[in-house]
């Protein structure tokens, strides 16, 4: 995910999209990253999943205006529905995708 595809591929999506916001220094990323990587498996095409590394991708971080990372973004149909900041369980981010995916 890059400054120029953000728009394209979150804002204009259909549907619901998982924004995993990381960056490579911060250890924490790494146990969100299997999680988030397990629960794509999991719920298929019901959810986009994009990652968003926030030093490759300074612009969208700001605009978001992430403070802190890990950071879990739920958008649906192009606004923001959820935040999620630093590592949760997995069955907190699943309850959260699937209250914005059957709703």
């Amino acid at each position: 995910m890059t400054d120029e595809t953000f728009e394209a591929e979150v804002l204009q999506a259909d549907g619901v999209v998982l924004i995993d916001v990381w960056a490579p220094f911060a250890r924490q990323c790494r146990g969100v990253d299997t999680i988030v990587a397990e629960l794509a498996d999991e719920l298929g095409d019901a959810v986009k999943v994009v990652r968003v590394n926030a030093e490759d991708a300074p612009g969208v971080a700001d605009d978001l205006e992430i403070t802190s990372i890990p950071t879990l973004l739920i958008v649906r149909d192009g606004e923001i529905v959820a935040e999620m900041i630093g590592p949760r369980p997995k069955a907190d981010i699943r309850a959260a995708l699937a209250a914005h995916v059957a709703a």
